[in-house]
């Protein structure tokens, strides 16, 4: 299950900057929406957020894996794809997304 994790592990530092909301740091609200950009940054949303400058915080990649330990099994996830968690059946669907500006 993990396998994925040691394999991105060799390529990413838990100290990895990355964005999230203050929402799910502050306010435990659960991550579910995962942003893997072209340019190598991860991004790790809520449902209820906005992207607005004022709401986006910088954290290590270590803090978002205390914060959800199911995101270890994201980590593979080629650039330019994205992961929404489905809260009925608990699971992650990954798809390719377009990102803004391509």
């Amino acid at each position: 299950m993990f396998n994925f994790f040691k394999k991105a592990e060799n390529k990413l530092s838990l100290n990895l900057a990355c964005f999230t909301t203050k929402n799910v740091v502050s306010k435990k609200f659960p991550i579910t929406r995962v942003y893997h950009f072209s340019d190598g940054n991860w991004q790790f949303s809520d449902d209820e957020s906005s992207n607005s400058n004022e709401n986006i915080m910088i954290v290590s990649l270590g803090q978002v894996l205390k914060i959800d330990k199911t995101i270890e099994n994201l980590l593979s996830m080629s650039a330019s794809h994205c992961a929404k968690h489905d809260k009925k059946t608990n699971t992650w669907t990954m798809s390719k997304f377009e990102e803004e500006g391509e």
